[in-house]
């Protein structure tokens, strides 16, 4: 998984109409974020702070 491969899984999840998408991984976007590595934590922030943004 990489911040495009998240995007894109997001935006297919969201234009297919379904009312809730679960995350999972959190634990690992916190533990890559701690090795300098912010880019999927930064990517699930923006999704989360603009659903309907493609």
């Amino acid at each position: 998984m990489n911040p495009d491969r998240l995007t894109e899984t997001w935006n297919y999840a969201t234009r297919s109409g379904i009312s809730r998408i679960y995350l999972w991984g959190a634990e690992w976007w916190l533990s890559e974020r701690n090795k300098g590595n912010s880019s999927m934590l930064n990517a699930v922030k923006e999704l989360v702070a603009h659903p309907t943004r493609s």
